[in-house]
């Protein structure tokens, strides 16, 4: 038996943690990946952008090489369409290989994805030992009444009323990296982990939202955490294997329990004692936690800051947590002297110029690093939409849009009046952290509410992108760096002979 996984964009823990159980129970896995370069391309559909991207031919195409007994879709809202333009193709050109979709999307919107006529199986929650009772179900022809598993009968959907969660993850295999570094070894730096699963927060706009719902209905946990053996044993594994250079820890929050981190900070140190990089929650930081992090080897933390207005913070956003609270974190991490990000998100609901002008003052103060910004999107099931829909700022005709993966509903903000106000403050936000710029520049410019007057260009904001993939510590360089490699991954990709199934022209 052989399954194969289809992945877009980039690696996911997911599909290697899935990929590892198979193998455990000796059933084979194969990797189709698809990059997605230049998706929404401001070149529009040229030679090169056309020549650069894997077109959903090609990848059947791929899929159809490696034989496979089912294959498995992975795929976010962001991604969705994608998955099925490409299931649907691979249906119609081998109708007999079974199809399973997973993933954030298919378990936020089940009954949407699995009413597709080219999808068999769908997966909801966790998937590792759900797939596995799968695959050995195809294998023996029982029946398919599994945990997470939903499947059909003739026109009638039957599915499982509880997801298949393990109750202690160290008894899960170290994820199967073997299936991307044998395509793509460029991942082998950053390492990346999770220690755990889940958040032990509640987010509205996050799909951990979503998670939260569906893990209190089916009587699951919504955070799982590794023991510190567990985690060291595996970068001990992936040091000596792989000869890794330095870690991300991919997790929600990582620093969230101090007894574990201590103890973790300790054997980090003594056993692996690489750079690494983690994200932290501003209401858990403190001078501690940011010590054992620094001794251990962290090299550049992210903090989720998002909006400086407590209002919006506590009753829309549902996090916890003092302006005062939050500022002190951020002054202990400019004191801490390592490199970190905060996360910022414009759009959301009942922000106004001040708030724009408070977080500007705050992140003038504190010089961070680097300041992510984003623009809020509504994913489905997520607690953010009944608070967009009270105030109008999306419809419910919106809704069937987000749960069909046919617009995150983002866009919409443009066309806000919102946007025109919030605007000049992305393109600042932008700035503050060039530190050759001086801080009473920027304190200039907003005491006097220079932004209506002049308009900052955009070009900056790429001008500040571009400078900040020359420092080795943030986001953008890891990101650069990986782009390249997809190029040449793509291009090699171009140079092999696809085999032609049934329906391909």
């Amino acid at each position: 038996m052989k399954v194969t996984f289809v992945c877009p964009g980039d690696e996911l823990l997911g599909i290697g943690y899935m990929s590892a159980v198979l193998k455990q129970h000796d059933i084979e896995t194969d990797l189709v990946f698809d990059p997605r370069l230049l998706q929404d391309s401001i070149f529009g559909r040229t030679f090169v952008t056309r020549y650069l991207t894997l077109d959903s031919e090609f990848l059947v195409s791929r899929i159809i090489e490696t034989e496979p007994d089912l294959v498995a879709f992975t795929a976010t809202t962001n991604t969705i369409l994608w998955a099925f333009e490409v299931a649907s193709k691979l249906k119609k050109a081998a109708e007999q290989i079974p199809i399973i979709f997973g993933g954030p999307h298919v378990t936020a919107v089940p009954e949407r994805v699995i009413r597709r006529d080219f999808v068999d199986f769908i997966c909801v929650g966790p998937g590792e030992y759900a797939l596995l009772e799968l695959v050995q179900s195809l294998q023996s022809g029982d029946g398919y009444d599994i945990p997470g598993i939903w499947h059909k009968r003739g026109s009638q959907v039957r599915h499982h009323d509880r997801i298949y969660q393990v109750e202690d993850l160290d008894q899960v295999p170290f994820p199967d990296k073997e299936l991307f570094y044998s395509q793509l070894p460029f991942y082998k730096n950053p390492y990346v982990i999770v220690s755990s699963r889940g958040c032990p927060f509640n987010c509205t706009y996050c799909l951990q939202s979503m998670y939260h719902k569906l893990y209190r209905k089916c009587g699951a946990k919504p955070y799982q955490r590794r023991s510190v053996s567990n985690v060291i044993q595996e970068l001990v594994v992936a040091k000596k294997r792989w000869g890794i250079k330095s870690v991300k820890f991919f997790d929600d929050l990582f620093a969230y329990n101090k007894r574990w981190l201590k103890e973790f900070c300790e054997e980090y140190k003594r056993k692996i004692d690489l750079p690494f990089r983690c994200s932290l929650h501003p209401h858990v930081v403190d001078a501690e936690i940011l010590d054992l992090l620094k001794y251990a080897g962290a090299y550049t933390l992210t903090v989720g800051v998002e909006s400086v207005n407590e209002s919006i913070l506590r009753d829309i956003l549902n996090r916890k947590g003092s302006y005062e609270s939050m500022q002190r974190s951020l002054e202990l991490m400019r004191k801490s002297k390592m490199y970190f990000s905060v996360d910022h998100i414009f759009g959301l609901p009942d922000e106004s110029e001040e708030d724009h002008k408070k977080a500007a003052l705050l992140y003038t103060h504190v010089r961070p690093n680097n300041i992510l910004l984003y623009w809020l999107v509504y994913y489905p099931k997520t607690e953010i939409i009944k608070h967009g829909l009270e105030r109008k700022l999306i419809e419910q005709s919106d809704i069937e849009l987000i749960e069909e993966g046919q617009g995150h509903i983002s866009y919409k903000y443009a066309h806000h009046e919102g946007y025109q106000e919030a605007y000049p403050y992305y393109v600042l936000f932008n700035l503050i952290p060039i530190r050759i710029i001086p801080k009473f520049v920027f304190a200039f410019i907003l005491k006097h509410n220079l932004l209506k007057v002049f308009k900052l260009p955009m070009f900056v904001v790429a001008l500040k992108q571009l400078f900040d993939s020359l420092d080795p510590r943030s986001s953008r360089n890891e990101q650069l760096n990986k782009t390249r490699h997809l190029f040449k991954y793509v291009l090699a990709m171009r140079r092999r002979k696809p085999v032609k199934g049934k329906g391909l022209a």
